[in-house]
């Protein structure tokens, strides 16, 4: 890895999606494609230009996570996502990791499952509420399999499916949650 310590942990914090020796994931600039040629891959950079432009829309100058900016997120999303929103975990749901990191018993975990949320569940995303103690959206959620429905935090989840808008909108939250 190239560049600073900080600009590394950032562009690992914005991206986390991605495998465990990668900072950043390429972004394929679909403009660029066209048969017969290689797309074009935008830098590191340039997509986290690109976010903190994105945040600075939503949030002006002072970016700082904090209720007054977690409630300009709200009143954004709000206006900008339709629910309900098809979701999933972007990682391990805090209770699930010592879990899925391993140590502890793969039955017990199973059992949980079922009565607590799991990253790897679909749900429907029914209503975003105002930010909870650590100024992260309340995000109450809806289980497909079972209609069990949850509270989390808004920044744990991430749009199933290909729209890109979606994507972008939950992606920048918690970009902004995670990072700021």
């Amino acid at each position: 890895m190239s560049g600073s310590p900080t600009g590394d942990l950032h562009a690992i914090c914005i991206a986390p999606m991605l495998g465990p020796h990668q900072t950043a994931a390429p972004d394929w600039d679909s403009a660029a494609f066209h048969p017969g040629s290689e797309p074009r891959v935008r830098s590191t950079k340039t997509m986290q230009d690109d976010r903190e432009k994105r945040i600075e829309t939503v949030l002006g100058n002072d970016t700082g996570r904090c209720a007054r900016n977690a409630l300009r997120w709200h009143a954004h999303l709000l206006e900008n996502l339709p629910l309900p929103l098809r979701v999933t975990g972007t990682e391990d749901f805090p209770w699930e990791e010592r879990y899925v990191i391993g140590g502890w018993d793969p039955e017990e975990y199973k059992e949980l499952k079922k009565s607590k949320p799991s990253f790897e569940d679909i749900f429907d995303l029914v209503e975003i509420g105002e930010p909870g103690e650590r100024n992260d959206l309340i995000a109450k959620i809806k289980r497909l399999s079972d209609g069990k429905e949850f509270e989390i935090g808004l920044s744990w989840l991430m749009p199933e499916g290909d729209d890109e808008s979606l994507h972008t909108s939950l992606q920048d939250y918690g970009g902004w949650y995670w990072t700021f």
